[in-house]
């Protein structure tokens, strides 16, 4: 009875892994491989997906194996042993992820990022997991019933190797799923990108792989220890050399990456839960006639530093006495200046103004300003994580201040604003603005564009709408254009990622073509697409479409289904910039 019972373990066992395998196959091939090209980025994007479970049963089954059949050996003897087992492993899964893009005619496959992503970003996670089950299985091995001692066939199937192995399973598969699927015990994730590579992602995850690694370091030491006390006791000096030569360098290891971890979260600059709530404009908001922006962007240093002016008037009819400026989340105001005012409160994020005379309808003032923010740290918040070594996208609501939050005059009829920026990159990039580009230059080994949208006497805004809303880009890109009747259609990519602009343009003039207003709502005759790294949901500015290159940039055109959500995406923006010029036209909200 025993013995097939535990047969019948084995076989569940290895069946489950198999089908792992072929269900992370599935998922490079049948869920996503079918609509998306199944290319080395994406399989490194996609990998630990694909055979997360699979993976996770290894990682406890190898822990509990070495465990076991290693009672008596080092330390380091049995997490070389893990290594090498799950190792192994990981290759097997590379090697099928190589196939399947060979099978799916990738006639280049980059080997190199392939075995990383395998063996170093998602292998991390499972040598992390094996040694928590090993941890666990030395430790459970002292507590469950000793085999040769049960007195019963089911205490003996039930006791030892298996069931610690069910209670690891178990417990750190709970852990899994309470944690939003994620890794429960390891570094965060590495992200990838084909446009940044792993860029500033591979900071933290060093930073806090080495964390985990040295805390299961300090439990490994700490259970054979435990399992070993007897020995140790008749040999002080081996006792001594196992804590000085692993536990010293871990415990120093793991507290001073926890510390790093714990004071770069720390922001000194963050406001009091819900204190923007409470910033609500009480005497109106200004309508900003005219924005003059120039955007500082360093890529290599990820910093941003903006600055410029801005017309505002008012445009109610009851006069404005108080101004409230909000700063961009994660950056800081450096710097206003409004006449006629004064400071009855300041702080990096906010500042408030009172006029020394209110600010009547119809009359205007300009307003000087200054902000700044960095991408530096193990977890930038805000803005500051958009800007990258390639690909920096940043918003309108990101290179200048708002104005906090108007509860009232929804539906006004204003003119719309002039926006002019200029954008300084490095050499090597391309910066894209709204609007036209007037011009671009070289100076000080940088490199500048000029952009002006300009305000069109046929298009209004409402006053607290996201009408002005534009975004500002800086890549290494290609651009390749293509003329509708009297518009321009221009497409901002990542060179080795044009395999979808052909279709894009196909894509833009099918849907230009089954609306019968035309090109209307591009009062420039200009419709940019721009991608942007990593994934993220399509958005829409009224001159520009922006697409995530692991969405419309990354759709397999061999068959109709990536060609069908492409024009499909591609039609759902254009209808969303129609309506909002729809709407803006006709004063609503």
């Amino acid at each position: 009875m025993r013995e097939e019972a535990k047969a019948v373990f084995d076989a569940v066992f290895s069946v489950l892994l198999a089908l792992g395998a072929v269900v992370g196959t599935g998922h490079l091939t049948g869920v996503a491989g079918a609509a998306f090209a199944l290319t080395s980025d994406f399989v490194a994007l996609h990998m630990a997906d694909a055979f997360r479970v699979p993976a996770y049963l290894i990682a406890i089954y190898c822990g509990a194996e070495i465990a076991h059949r290693e009672a008596g050996a080092t330390i380091g003897a049995k997490a070389a042993a893990l290594c090498v087992a799950l190792v192994a492993m990981l290759t097997v899964f590379a090697i099928m992820a190589i196939g399947v893009q060979t099978v799916r005619g990738e006639s280049e496959v980059d080997l190199v990022l392939c075995a990383y992503a395998t063996h170093v970003d998602f292998g991390w996670h499972m040598v992390l997991l094996g040694t928590v089950s090993m941890v666990l299985q030395i430790s459970l091995r002292e507590v469950l019933p000793n085999c040769t001692a049960a007195d019963t066939r089911w205490a003996k199937l039930f006791s030892g190797k298996r069931l610690g192995m069910s209670i690891v399973a178990a417990v750190l598969l709970a852990a899994w799923v309470l944690d939003g699927m994620d890794t429960p015990f390891g570094p965060g994730p590495a992200q990838y990108s084909g446009m940044n590579g792993y860029g500033h992602h591979l900071g933290p995850f060093y930073v806090s792989g080495l964390y985990w690694t040295a805390l299961a370091a300090l439990l490994l030491l700490a259970s054979h220890l435990r399992s070993q006390r007897d020995e140790f006791a008749r040999k002080g000096r081996r006792l001594a050399g196992s804590i000085g030569n692993v536990g010293v360098p871990a415990l120093a290891i793991w507290i001073g990456t926890g510390w790093w971890i714990c004071a770069d979260r720390i922001d000194p600059q963050a406001s009091p839960v819900g204190q923007e709530d409470q910033l609500v404009a009480s005497s109106g908001v200004p309508h900003v006639v005219a924005w003059d922006i120039e955007v500082d962007i360093d890529p290599v240093e990820r910093r941003l530093e903006s600055r410029g002016s801005a017309l505002l008037a008012n445009v109610r009819a009851e006069p404005i006495r108080e101004l409230t400026l909000l700063a961009p989340r994660g950056a800081r105001l450096t710097s206003i200046d409004i006449p006629n005012t004064s400071a009855l409160e300041r702080n990096p994020e906010f500042h408030r103004y009172a006029f020394a005379r209110p600010l009547r309808s119809g009359e205007r003032v300009r307003m000087l300003f200054e902000l700044a923010f960095e991408g530096r740290g193990i977890d930038p918040g805000g803005s500051a994580a958009l800007l990258v070594d390639n690909g920096t996208f940043v918003e309108s609501g990101d290179v200048v201040p708002s104005f906090g939050h108007d509860t009232g005059h929804e539906g006004e009829r204003v003119p719309a604003t002039r926006i002019r920026t200029v954008i300084g990159t490095s050499l090597d990039q391309v910066a894209v603005g709204p609007g036209v580009l007037l011009r671009e230059w070289k100076q000080n080994a940088r490199r500048y564009f000029e952009y002006v949208r300009g305000p069109h006497a046929s298009r209004v805004e409402a006053p607290g709408r996201p009408a002005l809303a534009f975004s500002i880009h800086s890549g290494r890109y290609a651009v390749a254009r293509h003329r509708f009747n009297d518009m321009t259609v221009e497409v901002f990519y990542h060179p080795g990622h044009e395999r979808n602009v052909d279709a894009m343009f196909r894509c833009v003039g099918k849907s230009l073509a089954s609306r019968t207003r035309g090109p209307a709502p591009y009062p420039d005759a200009l419709l940019r697409v721009i991608e942007f790294p990593y994934a993220g949901e399509t958005r829409v500015t009224p001159d520009a479409i922006l697409f995530s290159e692991w969405r419309e940039f990354a759709f397999g055109l061999r068959g109709g289904r990536g060609i069908n959500a492409l024009c499909e995406s591609v039609d759902r923006a254009i209808a969303r910039q129609v309506a909002g010029s729809a709407a803006l036209g006709s004063g609503q909200p």
